[in-house]
Order: C-alpha cells, then structure tokens, then sequence
C-alpha cells in the first residue's frame, strides 16, 4: 500500500477544526520560516547529526509503539512535542544538506529528492502541530 501523504493530510483537514486547521497552518509557517532563516544563517553545523537524528527518530517511534498499548492524553501531546522537535531539526538538517557549503551537502542531481524530503519535514511538523491543537481544544476526558 502507498503512503499518500496529500490524502492523509486533506483528511485530518477535512476532520478538524478550520481554525485551528489555520491555526496550526500559520504556526507551521512561522516555525518553517524562523528554522530556514536560522538554517542559512547559522555558523553550527547540522549536517553531521544525522545519526543523531536517526536515533531520536528511532526512540521517538518505540515511544509511540508503547502510547498504541497505554492511552494517555497527557503522553499523546508529549509525543507529538516530540515529533515537532525532531521534524524541526530534520528541517534544518535537510535544508543544510540542500544548500550546500557544509562538511555534507546533497549532490547537484539530488536536490529532487532534497526538495520532497523538505517537503515532507513541512507536512509532517503541520500535521504534529495540529495533533498537539487538536489534543489540547478537544478535551475529551
């Protein structure tokens, strides 16, 4: 089965809330916007974390297997926290590697494939941002 991440994201759209679906649209912006800036104009390389990253993604979704077993909202929102934190470093990981002049940069044939991967960083941290939204307005205990 294919992953399609414009369905699954028009879904949780058409589920939610509009305002908060802006809400967590405008955030998305704000967040993508400020971590580019910092990414272009930081003197800190990012793009040798990329082990790092791998490691904490890897943590990240053990976490979420053991969330499938216990039901918490107070864990939901930490989780999803969670994930725009490592979605935010991968942004900036990503985008170093796209721009090039650090100790690791993509290839000129692979900013393709640098371009869906920043894209996915984008969708992925909108739609965290919305889960946490969601968690926090729905109250449902």
């Amino acid at each position: 089965m294919v992953n399609n991440n414009n369905s699954q994201v028009s879904f949780v759209c058409s589920v939610s809330d509009p305002e908060l679906v802006m809400i967590a649209a405008v955030m998305t912006l704000g967040i993508t916007a400020s971590l580019t800036y910092y990414a272009l104009t930081t003197k800190t390389d990012f793009t040798m974390m990329g082990a790092s990253l791998f490691i904490f993604g890897m943590a990240l979704m053990l976490f979420g297997l053991f969330l499938s077993l216990f039901q918490s909202r107070l864990m939901n929102i930490l989780y999803s926290v969670l994930g725009v934190i490592l979605y935010g470093f991968y942004l900036v990981y990503d985008i170093q590697l796209l721009v090039g002049g650090r100790d690791e940069e993509f290839d000129m044939d692979d900013y393709v494939i640098a371009s869906i991967q920043i894209y996915l960083d984008v969708v992925l941290l909108f739609l965290k941002i919305l889960e946490i939204l969601n968690e926090i307005m729905n109250k449902k205990d």
